[in-house]
């Protein structure tokens, strides 16, 4: 028998479409948002104005903070961070 807890993915773990069906993005103001991420804490963000995805963004928040912090991302999410990263110059 599989034990959920072992094959609980975090966030930064996930594809696109498992964020979207398993992490609560929360509004906190119009301008600032928050995703859970291990260890039960809370990542807060700033949200540009002109974002009209907020779970797209979110997810590309998320995968920039596990870059930035030295995490493993999957190949696939890496190019989607840096092919969504050209979108936005």
């Amino acid at each position: 028998m599989c034990n959920k807890k072992q094959n609980k993915k975090e966030a930064h773990e996930m594809t696109l479409e498992e964020f979207t069906r398993n992490v609560r993005v929360t509004a906190i103001s119009r301008i600032e948002a928050s995703v859970p991420v291990e260890n039960g804490m809370t990542f807060r963000f700033n949200v540009p104005a002109d974002v009209e995805d907020i779970i797209g963004y979110a997810y590309w928040r998320v995968i920039r903070r596990a870059i930035n912090g030295g995490r493993s991302v999957s190949p696939e999410q890496r190019r989607w961070d840096l092919l969504d990263i050209k979108n936005q110059n």
